[in-house]
């Protein structure tokens, strides 16, 4: 199908008419365009998270600056919806974190924004985490086509059991319906399943590895709730220390205060980052068990020989929540 929207009242419809054709609103009569449903609903996403970005932005601006040695408390859970809400997403949240990186002489730059759980980034990002290995194959085929900018990515369920072929199928229906697939196709008669992508960049990086951090941070958050504990949090943090040298962190915690967690995902090769992380690990003056590598679909054994021979914690999806709740409860 097609759609036409009025530039004039608004009027928004479905048609049938040819795309590029100019059709008169059926309400005010307006002449307009008529778009292909797709590029349409790429676009208007596109503008809204442009948008979305400059309000936070405007907001972050237009917050009060911390008073010198004034450092805000932590903020506690105990009545938060932490999958819905943007009361981490300010400076006083992060405020303790900053100022302990401080204490290290390590300046940071928060994406205060990184934290806001109001969208439905966190709750794809859970429902990956779970059921990563049954849905792993169909998001390295999503990963492939964004990296070649294909804009179908397919596999077929003929040598699937009818349960993990139907677990993928409820899986497309939830990325439809929360928006992060264009649409998909269930081919029966071919046993394939292909999948529509979106464009937008916030849904490409998503795919491309940020799910692992936002499954990460709700992991977190879900033990220091469980525990009552205050924390301070961030997310894709930049760092910097004073010979200029410059870090991401994924995922930041500051527990009751005095407790720093740090978390880096990978999803693809993690290999060639190993000395990073422990070079890293010893900068930010971090304990083994405090520094954590958490590598989607990496095997039991695996992790727990890595971490024998490397001054560092590696987990997968599934064990991430164990070891948090060990150290910060």
């Amino acid at each position: 199908m097609a759609i036409f929207r009025c530039s004039k009242c608004n009027h928004v419809l479905e048609t049938s008419q040819a795309i590029g054709t100019s059709i008169p609103c059926p309400k005010c009569q307006q002449q307009g365009p008529v778009w292909d449903t797709t590029f349409f609903t790429t676009k208007l996403l596109e503008k809204y998270f442009s948008l979305l970005s400059t309000h936070t932005a405007l907001q972050q601006q237009t917050q009060p600056a911390p008073h010198a040695g004034n450092t805000a408390e932590p903020s506690a859970l105990a009545a938060i919806n932490i999958s819905n809400t943007d009361l981490l997403a300010n400076p006083d949240q992060h405020a303790p974190l900053v100022a302990w990186l401080e204490k290290k002489n390590i300046s940071s730059l928060p994406n205060h924004a990184a934290v806001d759980t109001t969208g439905f980034f966190d709750e794809m990002a859970t429902i990956i985490g779970r059921h990563y290995p049954g849905y792993k194959l169909l998001l390295d085929q999503i990963c492939f086509a964004y990296k070649k900018d294909y804009q179908v990515a397919s596999i077929s369920l003929a040598k699937m059991e009818p349960k993990e072929a139907n677990a993928l199928i409820a899986f497309c229906h939830q990325l439809h319906d929360h928006s992060f697939i264009t649409r998909y196709i269930h081919d029966k008669k071919e046993k394939s399943l292909k999948v529509v992508l979106q464009t937008a960049l916030q849904i490409k990086q998503f795919f491309n590895g940020q799910w692992l951090e936002w499954f990460a941070l709700i992991q977190a958050l879900e033990v220091l709730q469980q525990a009552g504990s205050k924390f301070s949090c961030a997310r894709s943090l930049q760092i910097a220390y004073q010979n200029g040298e410059k870090h991401e962190l994924d995922v930041l915690l500051l527990a009751d205060g005095h407790l720093p967690v740090c978390i880096e995902c990978k999803s693809g090769d993690y290999r060639s980052n190993i000395e990073k992380y422990r070079s890293l690990r010893k900068k930010l003056g971090l304990e083994k068990k405090q520094f954590i590598i958490c590598v989607a679909g990496l095997e039991n054994d695996k992790a727990q020989g890595l971490s024998s021979t490397y001054e560092l914690t590696f987990c997968n999806e599934a064990t991430l929540k164990q070891h948090l709740a060990e150290l910060l409860a």
